[in-house]
Formats: structure tokens, C-alpha cells, sequence
């Protein structure tokens, strides 16, 4: 029989950390040969998937503050999907010609943006509003990506490839012919947002092989802090640790060292898993005194 003072042990800690909620996602949509596929991955690997069918596609993006919310373009279009919808539904189509790239603002689950490199434009779309909307438009010359600050709500960032390459920050809230912040990286070739420091961008240029650190708080002729990394291609902020994601770790890191001691003593074999609907439950074995 278990000891007394490690049933209650044992019962504290179940009731404080072992029911974890299971907060990760089994839902994973694909796109290709004009289909868009809605996969369980928990599901069998013969699963008939929830599948939409409409023509070209060349991307698809989940949106981040309404999860069932996924997004397509290609051939002009963008299209709203609800993937708890029937895969016979009419999506939401806004036109937005030769678009090549969308991004949905974490900071407000109704908007989205969209680019095209060919028309020098980018398009904020309202998610609630109907088809015919006129989207608020931005120009900047051929424009390779865009970037929302996930700490800043409503800032998002454009830069263009070349040998004038420019990155532009813009107010999505603001008019139309606002004048953004423009900063200037021969050759950029990628940017990023520092979660840390909402004031902060980094850019790189391959072919300088330059790192560059702005401060958005600062003017267009600031000198940026630089680095040198031969042909870098890529750079990336570290990311914040979530609440959740802590406290999760935190537990995780609680109960293996819980385990670790009742075998160190000899009175736990192992443990079992048990899933309670959205929970988990951790059973001690014991050996008994």
C-alpha cells in the first residue's frame, strides 16, 4: 500500500499541475492542384479529408486570432475559408491582381493584407466588410514582403529588393497617402521585429553581408547599429516565452522531478498516462511499504 505521506503528495500535486490542457492544434491544412485539405493529426492515415476545391493556389495562411479562419490566394484572388464550414461553401473573395503574399494582423482578427510586387501595392482588407469593398492601398515599389510588429498593433513593415532597397513602415489605421517611415538597405533581403522591444527592426542583405538595427522611434538618417555575416540570408528573433507555454514547462519539469524522487526512494516504479477529455492524468505505480 502507498505510504500516506506520498498519497498526499501525490494527490496535491495532481490537483495543481498533472491536468495540463491539451492546447495544441490537430488541425493542419495542405494546398496544391487547386485543393486545399483540412487533416486531423490524430487521425487515422487513410482519413478522407475536409476538402475545397478552387483552382490555382499558391499559398494558404491560418489566421492567428481566429483559428478556424484560413486564408488562400492565387490567380488575383484571396479567399476566406472557415474550416468548420462545409468544404462546399462560398468563400469570401476579395481581388487583389497578381497578388503573391497575405498576412493576417495578430492584432486585429479582421483585418488582413495583402501584396503584389507587379503592381507595387499592398491592400488592407476589412474581414467583415463585403466583396466589393475598396481596400485601403499602399504603394511601394516592387515590394517583396510585409510584416506586421506583433507587439505593436496596426505597424506593418514593407521592404522592396535592389540596389535602392527600402523598407517602409506604415500605420494600417492611418490614410491611404500617409508618408512611412522609410529606412534604406541596399539589397535587403529579409526583416524581423524584435517581440522584446516593439521599437526595434532588424533587416539583412545577402550581398552585403550586413545585419542592420533600427529604431522605429528614430528618423529616416539614423545610424543602425551594423553586423557582418557573409552571405546571410535570414535572421530571426529569439521569442518570447509565453505564460502558458512557461507554466506548462514548469509543470512538466515538476513532475519528472516528483517521479525521479519516489523512484530514488523506492517507492514508484513509473507512471502511467490517462486522457480525461481535454486532460491528462499522470498514475504513480508504487511498490508499497
Amino acid at each position: 500500500m502507498m505510504n500516506k505521506n506520498i498519497f498526499t503528495k501525490l494527490s496535491i500535486l495532481l490537483t495543481l499541475s498533472f491536468f495540463t490542457q491539451l492546447t495544441h492544434t490537430t488541425k493542419l491544412a495542405s494546398c496544391g492542384r487547386g485543393e486545399i485539405k483540412i487533416w486531423n493529426t490524430k487521425g487515422s492515415a487513410n482519413q478522407k479529408p475536409k476538402t475545397f476545391r478552387r483552382g490555382r493556389l499558391n499559398n494558404i495562411e491560418f489566421n492567428p486570432s481566429n483559428p478556424d479562419q484560413l486564408a488562400s490566394y492565387g490567380k488575383g484572388t484571396i479567399k476566406i475559408w472557415d474550416t468548420e464550414d462545409p468544404a462546399d461553401q462560398e468563400p469570401k473573395t476579395f481581388t487583389h491582381d497578381k497578388v503573391i503574399g497575405i498576412k493576417f494582423n495578430p492584432s486585429d482578427t479582421d483585418q488582413l493584407a495583402s501584396r503584389s510586387m507587379e503592381e507595387g501595392t499592398i491592400k488592407i482588407w476589412d474581414l467583415r466588410e463585403d466583396e466589393e469593398q475598396e481596400p485601403k492601398t499602399f504603394i511601394h515599389r516592387l515590394v517583396v514582403s510585409i510584416k506586421f510588429n506583433p507587439s505593436k498593433p496596426n505597424q506593418l513593415a514593407s521592404y522592396s529588393f535592389g540596389e535602392k532597397g527600402t523598407i517602409k513602415i506604415w500605420d494600417t489605421e492611418g490614410p491611404a497617402d500617409q508618408d512611412p517611415k522609410t529606412f534604406r538597405h541596399n539589397r535587403v533581403f529579409s526583416i524581423a521585429f524584435n517581440p522584446f522591444n516593439r521599437d526595434q527592426l532588424a533587416s539583412c542583405s545577402m550581398e552585403e553581408g550586413t545585419i542592420k538595427i533600427w529604431d522605429l522611434r528614430e528618423g529616416e538618417n539614423q545610424k543602425p547599429k551594423t553586423f557582418f555575416h557573409d552571405g546571410v540570408r535570414n535572421i530571426a528573433f529569439q521569442p518570447i516565452e509565453t505564460q502558458e507555454k512557461k507554466i506548462r514547462r514548469e509543470d512538466e519539469e515538476e513532475r519528472l522531478g516528483f517521479l525521479k524522487s519516489l523512484r530514488e526512494q523506492g517507492k514508484a516504479t513509473g507512471e502511467t498516462e490517462v486522457q480525461t477529455g481535454d486532460k491528462k492524468l499522470f498514475i504513480y505505480s508504487s511498490l508499497g511499504n
